[in-house]
């Protein structure tokens, strides 16, 4: 949460306490970006709070969107990377599938429930 990143000082001080597990979705929920993975300047936040824990020689990690996501993460010096959820593992399985057939369609999806569309878009 932005709460927690706004006291990961303290935080890092708990005795025994060597690796932090980011959500982006939760810290962008709680920043005001509900629904979104992160918000406006979310990334950023996460990104300060991930160099405050590795400057304090412990280890930070965090989940993955996709392939491209996860070498991006590791080269931010993330150490700990979920490749995915359930979920985001099975479409990526689903949309590989489908673009070898061609008919693969980009689906966004929300946490929001005020989008009747389900933002589906394609």
């Amino acid at each position: 949460s932005v709460k927690a990143g706004d006291n990961i000082d303290e935080m890092l001080g708990v005795p025994g306490v060597d690796l932090f597990f980011i959500g982006p979705s939760d810290f962008s929920a709680t920043a005001g970006y509900r629904g979104q993975w992160e918000g406006p300047g979310v990334a950023d936040k996460i990104l300060a709070v991930k160099d405050r824990i590795r400057a304090a020689g412990k280890q930070c990690g965090l989940l993955a969107t996709s392939n491209e996501n996860l070498i991006a993460r590791g080269d931010a010096g993330f150490r700990m990377l979920g490749i995915g959820i359930d979920g985001s593992l099975l479409l990526r399985g689903i949309h590989g599938a489908l673009a070898a057939i061609g008919r693969d369609r980009k689906i966004t999806p929300t946490l929001d429930p005020n989008d009747p569309a389900g933002s589906q878009s394609g």
